[in-house]
C-alpha cells in the first residue's frame, strides 16, 4: 500500500534527510490493486497475501434465526457502508529511541500500551524485557491510533546503527497514510419486526476492510460480534464478519471498536423501520431496549443492571423531546408547501400558488 514502509534515512537536521530520502531509487513491480472488499473477496482477486484475502471469520449466533424471521409480519434488508477514518491526534505520531552503548534501550513514545511495546520490541531485537524501557510522557491524543508500534521500531533500529538517540516524526499526511484508521465496513442488516413494533430476529454480515495487513482485524470484528447482543431484547440474532486485506493503509484499533461500523447501519435501519411503522424512533428504541433484569441471549447471562432507557429517558427531557418533534413537524409542512409552491403554465393561462390536486 501507498503508505507502506521501504526505506529509512538517518541525518543530522531533518532537510538532509529530505535530501538522502530523494536519492534513492526504487524499482517496483507492477501488481493488481485491489481498494474494496467486495472485490477483494471474490474467488478470482489476486491474492494480496499468501492464503487470498480473508483474514478469518467471526461468529456468533443465538436461538433459532431461520425459523424466526418466518414468524415475523414484516422483514426488512439492506446494505450499509462505512468509511476509513483517521483518528487526527493533535500530537502526530512520533518516538525517540536511544540505543545505549551497553546494549540498553530506552524508547520515548506517546503510546497507549508501553508493556505490550516492550514486549513487541523485545522480539524484534532479541533483548530481554529488563533491557528495554518504554517510557510514555503525556499523550497529546490518540484514540486507539496510538495502541499498535509504527514508528518506534524505526527509530531504534537507526538509533542502533548510528549509536546515537534517533527520534521519527510524522507530519500529518504521513500519520494519516503510514499509521492506523478506523476499519471501513459493508454491512448486510436483516432484521424481522412485528407490527407493533417488536424486534424478533437480526441477522448480521459484515465485510470489514483492513487494509494490507491484518493488524487488530480478528479482535475488532470478535468485539462487534458481541456488541450487537447487549442493546436490545431480541432472542434470535446471527452476526458474521470477515476481515478483508485491500490495498489501502492499515486499519487498527478506534474509539468504539467495532460498535460504530456495526451500529451504524442497524440504526439506518432503526429509522427506516419507525418511518415504515408510522412510529416514533424514541418509542421504537424504548421498546426493545434491555432491561436491568434483561440477559445475554448467547451466554444466558445477566447484563448486570443495564440502564439504557434511563439514559435516553434523561436524554429525551435534557433536548426537549416533544418540543424538537414539533419544530421538525413544523418544518416538514413547511417544506412541503414549498415544494407544491410554483408556477404552471397551463392551456395559455398562468396559474401561480398552491397545487392542491393533480394537474
Amino acid at each position: 500500500f501507498v503508505g507502506d514502509r521501504v526505506a529509512a534515512v538517518a541525518a543530522e537536521s531533518p532537510d538532509i534527510a529530505k535530501k538522502a530520502v530523494n536519492l534513492i531509487k526504487v524499482e517496483y513491480e507492477a501488481l493488481p490493486v485491489i481498494t474494496d472488499v467486495e472485490e477483494a473477496i471474490k474467488p478470482e482477486a489476486w491474492p494480496i497475501h499468501e492464503g487470498g484475502n480473508i483474514v478469518g471469520i467471526s461468529r456468533a449466533e443465538a436461538g433459532n434465526v431461520d425459523e424466526a424471521f418466518q414468524e415475523c409480519d414484516y422483514v426488512f434488508e439492506d446494505r450499509y457502508t462505512t468509511q476509513a477514518i483517521h483518528h487526527a491526534a493533535i500530537e502526530p505520531h512520533v518516538a525517540i529511541a536511544d540505543f545505549a552503548p551497553n546494549g540498553k534501550l530506552t524508547v520515548y513514545s506517546p503510546c497507549q500500551n508501553t508493556f505490550a511495546f516492550r514486549v513487541i520490541m523485545s522480539r524484534i531485537f532479541g533483548l530481554s524485557y529488563n533491557r528495554i524501557r518504554m517510557v510514555a510522557p503525556a499523550i497529546g491524543g490518540a484514540f486507539g491510533g496510538k495502541l499498535e508500534v509504527t514508528v518506534e521500531p524505526v527509530a531504534a533500529v537507526l538509533s542502533q546503527m548510528t549509536g546515537k538517540p534517533v527520534k521519527v516524526e510524522y507530519n500529518r499526511k504521513e500519520s494519516i497514510l503510514s499509521t492506523r484508521v478506523r476499519h471501513a465496513s459493508v454491512n448486510y442488516v436483516k432484521t424481522g419486526f412485528m407490527k407493533d413494533g417488536t424486534l424478533k430476529a437480526v441477522a448480521f454480515k459484515v465485510y470489514t476492510n483492513t487494509g494490507a495487513y491484518a493488524s487488530r482485524a480478528l479482535n475488532v470484528s470478535g468485539a462487534m460480534s458481541h456488541k450487537v447482543f447487549k442493546a436490545y431484547k431480541i432472542d434470535h440474532m446471527r452476526f458474521q464478519c470477515q476481515p478483508v486485506y485491500t490495498n489501502t493503509e492499515i486499519a487498527g484499533a478506534m474509539r468504539g471498536y467495532g460498535s460504530p461500523q456495526v451500529y451504524f447501519g442497524w440504526q439506518r435501519q432503526m429509522q427506516k423501520i419507525a418511518d415504515f411503522l408510522h412510529m416514533d424512533m424514541a418509542a421504537l428504541q424504548m421498546k426493545n431496549m434491555v432491561d436491568p433484569d434483561s440477559c445475554d441471549p448467547i451466554f444466558h447471562k445477566p447484563h448486570g443492571n443495564s440502564r439504557p432507557k434511563d439514559c435516553l429517558k434523561r436524554a429525551l427531557e435534557l433536548i426537549d423531546y416533544e418540543a424538537c418533534l414539533k419544530e421538525q413537524e413544523a418544518t416538514r409542512n413547511i417544506d412541503i408547501v414549498s415544494r407544491r409552491s410554483q408556477s404552471i403554465c397551463c392551456g395559455g393561462t398562468l396559474l401561480s400558488g398552491l397545487c392542491r390536486g393533480p394537474l
